[in-house]
């Protein structure tokens, strides 16, 4: 049998497919993370770090033992809480921080919840008024 990277065997022997863990919010409101998590999730965050600028085509690349010295159309977009709800939710640091703190990793209007999924598909994240799901995007033949 032909070994498949998208699939491992469970205890019982069946094939079922490899699993990510990723981070949504299950309650009406809105993602966010409480100000512990957020010092924790820069704690663990893996460096170097580039963020892009969504006011023009410029990037700025922060390491570890840099100082943080960022030009301001940066620092809305890194403080801000946008910055953490568009980040990819199946990030390391985002995924460690909610699992650490549990109920204490929400912020003032969210549940996170660390769900998983399976590691070959991409997803879209679909929210109403604040409640996320991860959805396989459909794909129109023809």
């Amino acid at each position: 049998m032909t070994k498949r990277s998208d699939v491992v065997k469970d205890k019982n022997g069946n094939w079922i497919p490899k699993l990510q863990k990723i981070v949504l919010n299950k309650c009406h409101g809105g993602f966010g993370l409480s100000d512990e998590a957020e010092e924790l999730f820069w704690k663990l965050l893996e460096y170097p770090v580039t963020f892009y600028s969504t006011m023009n085509d410029e990037s700025v690349t922060i390491k570890k033992d840099s100082p943080l010295e960022i030009k301001e159309d940066f620092y809305h977009a890194i403080t801000h809480p946008s910055f953490v709800r568009n980040l990819h939710r199946g990030n390391k640091a985002l995924v460690e921080v909610v699992e650490r703190l549990g109920e204490k990793a929400n912020g003032a209007f969210a549940s996170l919840e660390v769900v998983k999924i399976p590691a070959d598909i991409e997803y879209n994240i679909t929210e109403y008024d604040g409640y996320e799901n991860a959805q396989n995007p459909v794909v129109i033949y023809g």
